[in-house]
């Protein structure tokens, strides 16, 4: 009879094709914990949820997370969600933008943040096709959507079902009160400069945090008895950059803050075209500390931020806002003038070009 498509494979080949095959691993339950443990499938509920007023004793909780660290179990959180009718899926809404080094590590520390506190966050790159985010919280019915670098677009209200909040950029302190930003004008006011400028970027997707990070150089300045720094913007691509120098060298600025560190070398590509010199005429200090600054010419002054200080941060805001509840502190923040209170953790590292 001839072969069937169906049959087992034979001989040689056969073998070695089962021995590549998938081996499927059975995923431990909660009554292999509550096994292991000698306790009651209950008692491991109780314990791994930390459901309140249940009189267990220290032996009895310890021997019931060993057995559920030996055996590399972790609660359905699916099925916690349906149990106790609250969603903890969390959908993280990244605009298009130009990512650096640090935003894409940020991505991955605040994931991992997120999972540690209990939910699980998807993470969304806008695109033309919105179907493709409709489609992600209609699947996923999540409990709050929030957007990273960037505002939520407008039309995810309508999309949103019912019971899912929607977080504003606002609502994350990271974006509003900014010590990076701090941090450039505290530098250069060290170094002496008196008349500084911001440059930003015209990107509408990144527009807004950087008008914040304009603001908050504004009022750093302020409280540290500068001038009020002059305020401009490039395009993405660096079209107008050398309008952006005029701009500054017009207003007798002698240092820049750079919304990015593309933004700064892009400046310190046209001040070499123009003639004018980098630090000893502009000065300038860049932000994110991406692995170019280190081979510009000349190399790069600007800004590094803890990226896991600041996801721990987003992480806290994000869940005070699915709770309802008031921001606990920042674990770190740093007092820059006036009564402005920086969040985040900020180094200046200090090389050549300011």
């Amino acid at each position: 009879m001839p072969a069937s498509d169906t049959q087992p494979p034979q001989g040689i080949d056969g073998a070695r094709a089962a021995a590549d095959a998938p081996v499927r691993r059975r995923r431990p339950t909660g009554a292999d914990v509550a096994a292991r443990a000698n306790v009651s499938r209950a008692t491991v509920s109780f314990v791994l949820n930390n459901t309140p007023g249940q009189t267990i004793s220290e032996e009895t909780r310890r021997g019931v997370l060993n057995a559920a660290e030996e055996l590399g179990y972790h609660p359905n959180r699916n099925a916690k969600s349906l149990a106790s009718g609250k969603s903890t899926n969390l959908v993280c809404v990244v605009p298009r933008t130009q990512l650096g080094e640090p935003a894409t590590a940020l991505i991955g520390m605040l994931t991992a943040e997120l999972s540690r506190r209990g939910y699980s966050m998807a993470v969304h790159f806008e695109s033309s096709d919105h179907g493709a985010l409709t489609a992600l919280v209609q699947d996923l019915a999540p409990q709050m959507i929030f957007p990273l670098f960037g505002a939520l677009p407008g039309w995810i209200d309508e999309e949103a079902a019912d019971g899912t909040t929607l977080m504003a950029a606002t609502q994350l302190p990271a974006n509003t009160r900014d010590a990076g930003a701090a941090a450039q004008v505290e530098h250069l006011a060290r170094a002496g400069h008196s008349r500084i400028g911001y440059v930003g970027t015209a990107s509408p997707v990144a527009g807004e945090i950087s008008a914040w990070r304009a603001a908050t150089a504004e009022r750093i300045a302020e409280g540290l008895g500068l001038q009020i720094p002059v305020v401009t913007s490039v395009a993405v691509d660096g079209s107008d950059a050398v309008e952006a120098v005029r701009k500054a060298r017009e207003a007798g600025v002698t240092a820049l803050c750079a919304f990015s560190d593309n933004i700064a070398i892009m400046l310190m590509a046209t001040l070499q075209d123009e003639g004018i010199a980098c630090p000893e005429d502009i000065a300038i200090v860049g932000y994110d500390d991406v692995s170019l600054a280190e081979w510009s010419r000349p190399r790069l002054t600007t800004v590094h931020w803890d990226e896991s200080v600041i996801a721990s941060l987003i992480a806290d805001a994000v869940i005070a806002a699915v709770d309802d509840a008031p921001q606990r502190p920042a674990a770190e923040q740093i007092a820059s003038g006036d009564d402005v209170v920086m969040i985040g953790k900020a180094e200046v590292i200090v090389r050549e070009s300011a």
